[in-house]
């Protein structure tokens, strides 16, 4: 049966933004989710988890919600080339993968969950 394990990114941005230097906002739900990601990676590379798959068991997903950007200083797709990573679900709504004024860049190359990825996938 598929699963997900639901983590609610901007969250944690929207209660540490307001006590926390400017630039650092917007960071603490990146950070989050990608220690969440790597140690999704770690499990899944677990020789337990290896026996457990083999049998046919599917992993539960981690799936990025509440990624619509509540700071107004940030792009309204601030959250979105940031959480993409292999085997992620984002909920993403509609209207922040259309074109808008207020768009940033889909990825920049400091994209924090792909970085953490190359350096914890299971090899």
């Amino acid at each position: 049966m598929p699963s997900v394990a639901s983590m609610f990114i901007s969250r944690w941005d929207s209660a540490a933004d307001p006590l926390l230097p400017s630039a650092l906002h917007g960071l603490l739900g990146l950070a989050m989710a990608q220690k969440t990601y790597s140690s999704h990676l770690q499990l899944l590379s677990d020789k337990r988890w290896q026996a457990l798959a083999e049998a046919g068991t599917r992993p539960q997903r981690p799936l990025w919600a509440s990624t619509s950007t509540k700071n107004p200083d940030l792009p309204d797709n601030y959250y979105l080339g940031r959480l993409a990573a292999p085997s992620t679900i984002d909920t993403v709504p509609e209207r922040r993968c259309l074109p808008s004024p207020t768009m940033g860049p889909w990825m920049t190359a400091s994209t924090p969950i792909t970085r953490r990825r190359s350096r914890a996938s299971p090899r």
